[in-house]
């Protein structure tokens, strides 16, 4: 595939404007113009798969859009932690087991119009359940399902999350669950 040459930008000042717990607003400066920017630590998600086979999903409500979704288990990463730290920590929080092991998918970035948002993903190999965690604002059910289940509900648009699906394709990509 052809391309153009792609010349270096050079970004320009950064003015902070709001800083939240998770978010920063900034405004970059790049080649004279204003460009706002919502800054964000990075996350990690995992497809998590039961010693059985079976995929855990959580049904979570989230405020920012007033509805309860689908969703594979994620979390923001804490400043130093590593993103296969970030997802051990989250799979015992979220839903209750422990990863024998984590496989990357690779990473995403969300928005990148707006965000430097950039999601690790990974296959989490559970290995035993130990008991949620859930955080006091969290509202979190969790479901252990046979793939068929989960590759229904995103063929009919019950997964809407974006992280997941693109995790769970990868996953599928890669497994080649039927």
């Amino acid at each position: 595939m052809a391309s153009e040459a792609e010349e270096p930008i050079r970004l320009g000042r950064r003015t902070e404007l709001f800083r939240g717990p998770v978010i920063t607003l900034v405004e970059r400066e790049i080649e004279g113009r204003a460009y706002r920017v919502v800054e964000h630590p990075g996350a990690s998600c995992a497809v998590p798969v039961t010693p059985e086979g079976k995929i855990v999903l959580i049904r979570q409500f989230r405020p920012a859009i007033g509805e309860w979704i689908w969703e594979i288990p994620a979390g923001t990463l804490e400043p130093g932690e590593l993103p296969e730290e970030c997802m051990a920590r989250e799979v015992v929080e979220e839903i209750g087991w422990e990863a024998e092991s984590l496989e990357s998918l690779g990473s995403i970035l969300t928005s990148p119009g707006f965000s430097n948002q950039r999601i690790h993903l990974f296959v989490a190999h559970l290995s035993r359940q130990v008991g949620t965690r859930h955080e006091d604002t969290e509202r979190i059910n969790v479901h252990e399902l046979d793939w068929d289940e989960v590759r229904r509900m995103m063929e009919c648009n019950e997964i809407r999350d974006g992280k997941s699906l693109v995790a769970l394709h990868r996953y599928e990509s890669r497994y080649g669950r039927d």
